[in-house]
């Protein structure tokens, strides 16, 4: 159950980011789009390998690291 509170919180938290460091996610867009990618590829090995805590971590990474590249 907290993990999905803290899936759901990261959405805000990468809304936040966008609007406040907005010349900085300029500058690192290529870096933004890599954490995306090692998230998401975080998130499906550790789902097989069953590290649901680690999991949900890349998760969130990606997550928000999405939203600001918006």
């Amino acid at each position: 159950m907290i993990e999905w509170i803290l899936i759901l919180l990261a959405i805000p938290f990468g809304l936040w980011l966008r609007d406040s460091a907005s010349d900085e996610l300029k500058a690192g867009k290529k870096w933004f789009k890599a954490l995306v990618v090692l998230g998401i590829l975080g998130t499906i090995v550790f789902a097989i390998i069953g590290e649901s805590a680690a999991a949900v971590t890349c998760l969130s990474m990606s997550i928000v690291a999405g939203i600001s590249l918006r």
